[in-house]
């Protein structure tokens, strides 16, 4: 029977097969899914990536298949990873090494490795946001299918994700730096809980009412499933009609859970009122201020930053530092200043390890968040400079950097 092995990056060699699907470790999208063959473009492409191990099937060779694979292996595979320095935790040579190994075009494994390893924890808040993600999206294929919410699935989901974060106070900051991008429709609500419950415990939440704000959060658009779907996905601009057809979604939510004796008053309330505003512009009901049940203000905000940045068939995302600063803009407007002080204080536009473009056109890694400028972090440079942006004038940050937007297949200045 097949098994699968979880593999270092440096041990990786075309033929083997994946075992599971592998995520981008910053941006958490999907770059090869389970099944696929590994060759040498894909092997590049995770090091630009900067993945440290992937889960591989285990097919149990002969040993006659072993020396077939060994003989294959090609000599780029061959020795061990560089050693980082003790003190610093670092790879030497980060700098033009990357120069050098373009221009040869070869990726070398034990040259390349990421200079800053994942941590675990790290790896907990990519393990949390993917399995929220798998869950939403059974429990909206079962609903579609039989009109049945599995709320024991739906349940464990936010406990479990409630406990990582109480027993992992640090994975705050880590959780909040993760999106999921695949799948819109099941990203969103998986996106949204995690962001709402990090926005729950900056409140002082309690945990059964952490447990209620994630179940109302994941369940925040339900409706949806009961929207036609080529209203729902079409690519283009909404007619009028169709619009109101999509903002009939919280009050088809709120039908599809009503009758169940674990949609409690709050729950209710996020799949009614997530679309209402602080201002009275919302919708459905076009309520006001504090008549905006409190956990629907939560999820409202949570579900407007995730949209904000989101890639949609019918427009890009915009960056997180532009999503940060039009929430900011509508405080006491759309939202409340408490839930925007709230946001703040876990959601930043840059986030620690994040590689920028800066006005000056170069690439630079964030170290450290200023949080009296988030939009300012403290950065280091491809010649290992430590510039702290708000000491610097003029200099800022211009956008994420993402590798489609540059040639290929030159890799991150911090592979």
């Amino acid at each position: 029977m097949n098994t699968s092995i979880r593999t270092p990056i440096e041990k990786v060699r075309p033929g083997m097969v994946l075992a599971e699907p592998v995520f981008h470790p910053t941006t958490m999208q999907m770059l090869l899914s389970a099944g696929t063959p590994i060759s040498h473009q894909n092997i590049s492409l995770l090091l630009r990536s900067g993945v440290q191990t992937i889960s591989v099937i285990n097919f149990a060779p002969t040993k006659a298949d072993g020396a077939a694979q060994t003989r294959q292996m090609p000599n780029m595979f061959k020795g061990g990873a560089p050693q980082a320095n003790p003190g610093t935790g670092d790879y030497p040579g980060f700098g033009g090494m990357f120069k050098q190994e373009a221009a040869k075009g070869t990726p070398t494994v034990a040259r390349a490795l990421p200079r800053f390893s994942e941590t675990r924890l790290e790896q907990v808040a990519k393990e949390v946001v993917t399995r929220n993600f798998q869950t939403i999206r059974e429990v909206e294929a079962q609903f579609s299918y039989s009109a049945k919410i599995d709320f024991e699935k739906v349940d464990n989901c936010v406990q479990t994700t409630i406990r990582e974060i109480i027993l992992n106070k640090e994975l705050l900051e880590s959780l909040a730096d993760l999106r999921i991008y695949d799948e819109y429709t099941y990203a969103h609500s998986a996106n949204v809980m995690s962001f709402a419950l990090l926005m729950g415990v900056t409140l002082g939440y309690n945990y059964e009412q952490l447990r209620t704000l994630g179940t109302g959060a994941m369940l925040h658009d339900v409706g949806k499933t009961l929207i036609p779907d080529f209203i729902l996905h079409k690519p283009g601009k909404l007619t009028e009609a169709e619009f109101e057809v999509m903002r009939s979604h919280p009050d088809r939510g709120l039908k599809a859970i009503q009758s169940y004796k674990w949609a409690v008053p709050d729950v209710k309330a996020i799949v009614l009122h997530h679309h209402e505003r602080f201002n009275g512009t919302g919708y459905p009901h076009g309520l006001k201020g504090r008549d905006i049940p409190e956990m629907a203000r939560v999820v409202g905000l949570c579900d407007v930053y995730d949209a904000l940045v989101a890639k949609r068939m019918y427009k890009a995302g915009i960056p997180p530092y532009q999503a940060y600063q039009i929430i900011l803009n509508s405080m006491n407007v759309h939202f409340e200043a408490r839930m925007v002080w709230a946001f703040q204080n876990f959601i930043v536009p840059y986030p620690k390890n994040c590689v920028v473009v800066l006005s000056s056109g170069d690439i630079a890694k964030v170290t450290q968040v200023n949080r009296d400028d988030p939009l300012r972090p403290v950065v280091e440079m491809e010649n290992g400079q430590i510039v702290d942006l708000t000491k610097q004038g003029k200099l800022v940050v211009t956008d994420i950097y993402r590798p489609e937007r540059h040639s290929e297949p030159a890799p991150l200045p911090f592979d």
